[in-house]
């Protein structure tokens, strides 16, 4: 198990540039049964989604169906007085984020950079000790 200061790393395949910088890396596609062709089938990087396209999958009935972000209550319908812009500005970001089908990891690095969107900028943003 994952100790409190641990998680998984968006740089973690990471490679410098030409310029010295370090990049995150470049991911083949999760649905390995995608043609070439599909939006979907293309190399992603963490943190990034595209969204109406990473979102969207086709139902039982060979429907189109585009997923939506997470919602915090059971049943269809918010609670009574339910308001988002009274959470967190992270948290808001993280209702936002979309379920991404048969991309699991990919959601999972969305999910992380609406949380903290500075481990997605800086390599070296965990290693700093943030404490007051």
């Amino acid at each position: 198990s994952l100790g409190d200061r641990e998680y998984v790393s968006p740089w973690i395949d990471a490679k410098r540039g030409q310029d010295g910088q370090w990049e995150l890396p470049r991911y083949p596609c999760e649905i390995r049964s995608l043609p070439p062709e599909d939006p979907r089938s293309a190399p992603w990087t963490p943190g990034e989604y595209v969204q109406g396209v990473d979102n969207v999958d086709r139902d039982e009935e060979n429907q189109i169906r585009e997923w939506g972000g997470q919602k915090l209550w059971d049943g269809d319908r918010p609670p009574r007085g339910w308001d988002a812009s009274k959470l967190p500005g992270a948290v808001q970001a993280l209702l936002k984020v979309p379920h991404l089908p048969g991309q699991p990891v990919k959601e999972t690095f969305a999910r992380m950079k609406a949380l903290e969107p500075r481990r997605f900028e800086d390599k070296y943003f965990e290693e700093v000790l943030r404490d007051l």
